[in-house]
């Protein structure tokens, strides 16, 4: 599983991620417990920050992901007990 803060002020600029975690689950089913780690320097409050997730098989194929980023940080958006909704990729 893969959990990141982007930055996601403009949709059509390139990606910028400000932080990361990587989760093995070793099969484990959800709910799965995260902490993505970010530096609060690199927070500019005048930006939008969303968080996203996917969740892999062993071989790398996407099984799950989310639909769209869950805003986080600015704007009054909270910075922690996030619940994130994946959905089913289609095979």
């Amino acid at each position: 599983m893969r959990v990141q803060i982007l930055d996601i002020t403009t949709v059509d600029a390139p990606t910028t991620i400000l932080g990361e975690q990587v989760i093995v689950t070793d099969g484990a089913q959800v709910p799965v417990v995260f902490a993505v780690s970010y530096a609060a320097s690199e927070v500019d409050e005048a930006r939008r920050y969303g968080a996203v997730a996917q969740i892999t098989d062993g071989e790398g194929r996407l099984l799950f992901v989310t639909s769209q980023p869950t805003p986080v940080i600015t704007e009054s958006n909270p910075v922690s007990g996030l619940d994130l909704v994946l959905v089913q990729v289609s095979q």
